[in-house]
């Protein structure tokens, strides 16, 4: 096809019968911006040839070191969130990306990853229950993490921390066009011992 700086608005037609549940898996990835050499990211206009191209990100992650690899957490069911909130004025609209996770109880390496991950530029990615994968965080446009902990006061409060991640962001949520492979991960760190459940 030919490739078409300016695309026509598209209709938005809802297919009859399309399942459209909330909410996202519990399965969470988290790269470090410091150990990538080249990350998925949107495409320019002017080699945009499918409108859908607006909103995914191409390419794979390539790390520095081969031996490197996503950070995987298992998030409390029913805890992660997604929204992107216009923001600017206009000509110059774009969108304020948060995201939010659990993970639950008090575990000492709890606590060390949430101090590795306070003050380090990177991209998360999260999982919608058709099975795309969104990307938080885009190159010069990275997500920044923030945990904070809660250890409750009554027995039945619920204790843990919670991540908060925001970014910048030009599409309201970019899909990742070759998706991580969140089952093989998850397999490897439950042999390396660092998997941690509920």
């Amino acid at each position: 096809m030919t490739k078409n700086k300016n695309l026509p608005l598209e209709p938005l037609i809802w297919p009859c019968g399309e399942e459209n549940m909330g909410g996202h898996t519990s399965r969470v990835a988290i790269i470090p911006a410091c150990i990538v050499k080249t990350a998925p990211q949107l495409i320019a206009k002017a080699d945009v040839v499918e409108s859908e191209d607006l909103a995914t990100a191409t390419g794979a992650f390539v790390f520095k070191d081969v031996s490197q690899k996503p950070t995987i957490v298992e998030a409390t069911d029913k805890t992660v969130g997604y929204n992107a909130e216009s923001q600017g004025e206009d000509g110059g609209k774009s969108f304020a990306i948060t995201s939010t996770y659990f993970f639950p109880g008090s575990l000492t390496k709890t606590s060390a990853h949430a101090r590795q991950v306070a003050n380090t530029p990177c991209y998360v990615i999260i999982e919608d229950f058709n099975g795309d994968q969104i990307l938080i965080g885009q190159p010069g446009m990275l997500a920044s993490i923030a945990p904070s902990y809660a250890g409750g006061q009554a027995r039945t409060d619920r204790k843990g921390t919670t991540f908060n991640v925001t970014a910048d962001s030009i599409a309201p949520y970019i899909k990742l066009e070759t998706p991580i492979d969140f089952d093989a991960l998850m397999d490897e760190s439950d042999e390396e011992g660092t998997g941690e459940g509920e």
